[in-house]
């Protein structure tokens, strides 16, 4: 099932291309990254 069909967004962060700044923080345990 395809929640994002037609509006172009991701449905779980309910944003679109091109509306994220090109950084982010991402908060959590750097630990859990590889």
């Amino acid at each position: 099932m395809n929640y994002s069909e037609g509006s172009g967004k991701q449905y779980h962060i309910a944003v679109g291309e091109g509306e994220v700044g090109k950084y982010v923080i991402l908060p959590g345990d750097p630990k859990r990254c590889e």
